[in-house]
């Protein structure tokens, strides 16, 4: 078990109406002045936003709104709020949304508080270092981006998705009021309790041993989201399910699951370059290569894969033979993402890559290095393989 630090400061308010103490929390946080932030899907359609103006306007709190965020959050609104918050001397933003919505505001916060490109810390030619205030209010449990590290933004431009890794992009407050979840539409469940369940998956095999609590972490995470999302696509209004499917998605992204051991995202450095590409939701694109890299690694560790079939999916464990329960476990994981109608490959996906589009795909997921992962270090070799397989 390796070293670590960790420093989660986020504040987490959570349960119903929840939302109601937002002014309180932006006061504790001495906001001045707030750049409200969201799409324009369910946060408007439910009234969510006009209560949270409301609430605004009655503590007296300066706002000014910035609408219309797109899954697979665009450069180019990130840098329009920059522009807002520069002009009006806002101090604050606000995300209400997915993990979209709070991606995109992490950047914007971040860049109202430098001179220069947001852009350059995307792709790692600068490190930020300092941002102006950020709270999220996510309405859908999925990428767990509001207590996080991390952001990612896409350029559509170059049609590429690169990511900030950093302590600093950690919001000050998460408000989690689950019952924000009962309006959005099955596919967009669908698609959060996948996000939840691989980003706990690209923590959990990695070379490191002895990590006995934070691999049982996982596995918890992981056997909720599977157990309350098949709960939460029957009744979107089942609170307990959805209460739990949203801690669940903080924790899932928030480094718990990958203390005392290395981060290992390669299935997310792969689907960028799919996402990016084909602006597909990006758990799609996650679930139609994770049982496709599954199969091209396992070799790797068989008794892990064994270990995660048994403990997670409830394979029986065959000792004699445990790559049989290594194979059964993938194929069961793949089973599940179809029954809540993931797709396990590009035709799933309604997607036809080419050639060309394979070459691109692997050209941006390895922008930074040589080779990518931790647990099997994937070359283009390896990445063109998996992702010829997901043409099958």
């Amino acid at each position: 078990m390796k070293d670590f630090v960790y420093h989660a400061h986020t504040k987490v308010v959570f349960g119903k109406n929840a939302d109601d103490s937002v002014a309180e929390q932006l006061q504790q946080f001495e906001a001045k002045g707030v750049l409200l932030h969201y799409g324009l899907g369910s946060a408007v359609k439910s009234g969510l936003i006009d209560k949270i103006k409301n609430h605004l306007n009655d503590a007296n709190i300066k706002f000014a709104e910035l609408p219309g965020v797109q899954p697979n959050p665009r450069l180019s609104m990130v840098r329009q709020g920059i522009a807002i918050c520069k002009e009006q001397e806002l101090d604050f933003v606000l995300a209400v949304g997915g993990g979209s919505v709070i991606d995109s505001s992490k950047a914007i916060s971040v860049g109202a508080a430098d001179s220069g490109d947001v852009w350059d810390f995307y792709t790692k030619a600068r490190v930020p270092t300092k941002r102006i205030g950020l709270g999220a209010i996510p309405t859908i449990a999925s990428a767990g981006s509001e207590t996080s590290t991390s952001s990612v933004i896409r350029n559509e431009e170059e049609n590429t998705k690169r990511s900030l890794l950093s302590n600093l992009v950690r919001p000050n407050f998460a408000i989690l009021n689950p019952t924000l979840a009962f309006g959005v539409s099955k596919y967009s469940l669908a698609c959060g309790v996948t996000d939840i369940i691989m980003h706990s998956l690209d923590r959990y095999f990695t070379d490191e041993k002895g990590t006995y609590l934070t691999d049982a972490i996982s596995e918890g995470i992981i056997r909720t989201a599977i157990k309350c999302g098949l709960r939460i696509l029957k009744d979107p209004t089942d609170y307990d399910a959805m209460a739990n499917i949203f801690w669940a998605g903080s924790l899932s992204h928030n480094d718990i699951t990958e203390l005392g051991k290395p981060r290992d995202m390669t299935v997310h450095a792969l689907e960028r370059g799919i996402s990016g590409n084909y602006d597909t939701a990006h758990p799609a694109g996650l679930a139609l290569l994770w049982p496709n890299w599954a199969k091209h690694v396992y070799k790797k560790d068989i008794n892990r894969f064994a270990q995660y079939a048994n403990r997670v999916l409830s394979v029986p464990m065959d000792f004699e033979n445990p790559e049989a329960t290594a194979i059964e476990g993938i194929d069961k994981m793949a089973e599940f993402l179809r029954s809540i109608g993931m797709p396990t490959n590009f035709k799933e996906a309604n997607i036809s890559p080419t050639d060309e589009e394979i070459e691109q795909i692997i050209h941006f997921a390895f922008l930074s290095a040589p080779q990518i992962g931790t647990f099997y270090k994937l070359s283009k070799e390896d990445a063109a393989t998996i992702l010829n397989n997901a043409r099958k």
